[in-house]
């Protein structure tokens, strides 16, 4: 009985662990979204602000 709680509560804490890591997975993907849209909006400014450097 006793090992079976602690498999129990090993259980519990793997699961734990792991819905941290998908949550800083997800975290790392938006952010990496948001700079990808960043840079692609700085790209745009640019070259509506200089229309002659567009080929």
């Amino acid at each position: 009985m006793q090992y079976a709680e602690w498999l129990t509560g090993d259980t519990v804490r793997r699961s734990k662990l792991s819905a941290l890591t998908a949550e800083a997975s997800r975290i790392m993907r938006a952010r990496s979204l948001s700079d990808i849209a960043v840079r692609d909006e700085a790209k745009e400014v640019r070259s509506v602000a200089r229309p002659q450097a567009r080929g």
